[in-house]
């Protein structure tokens, strides 16, 4: 006996089990899986009533992971834009961010935890960790900041 269609509570539910996604991430995959728009807005109504689905929640979570990547305020920026948290979610995330350390202490201790063993004498190696703190979204203000504090001339 052939399975019946998942309905798109039922679908939501499965994807969820998988992983955390966005009020808009969602939205989208049920509208790509072919459901109608008004089922789609009922059934993110129901997750969001029963906690499934917290943009905020979401965004806090995504943001949290990525800063003990030591990911900085630019990275954290584009996965949140590119999960489509709204404006204002973002806004507090980032200002939370800055709150809890700054980022020049970030970089220091992301530098002291990775780069321990590094040869501060070496300026390639030096450029490289600097480098690293560039592609994980650090700005280079507060990379430079960071290096003086640890006595390496960038």
């Amino acid at each position: 006996m052939p399975k019946e269609p998942l309905n798109a509570l039922q679908f939501s539910i499965k994807l969820l089990a998988k992983q955390t996604l966005s009020e808009k991430k969602l939205s989208l995959k049920l509208y790509n899986k072919g459901y109608a728009q008004s089922e789609i807005l009922e059934t993110i109504q129901t997750l969001k009533n029963r906690g499934f689905v917290d943009d905020k929640k979401f965004a806090q979570n995504l943001a949290q992971n990525l800063l003990s990547k030591f990911k900085g305020q630019d990275f954290i920026l584009r996965k949140l834009n590119e999960n489509a948290i709204e404006q204002n979610i973002i806004d507090q995330i980032l200002k939370d961010i800055k709150i809890q350390e700054l980022p020049e202490r970030k970089i220091v201790n992301a530098f002291k935890a990775k780069f321990k063993n590094i040869d501060i004498n070496d300026r390639k190696a030096v450029l490289r960790c600097a480098n690293f703190f560039m592609r994980n979204g650090f700005l280079q203000d507060d990379i430079e900041k960071a290096f003086l504090s640890l006595g390496i001339e960038l």
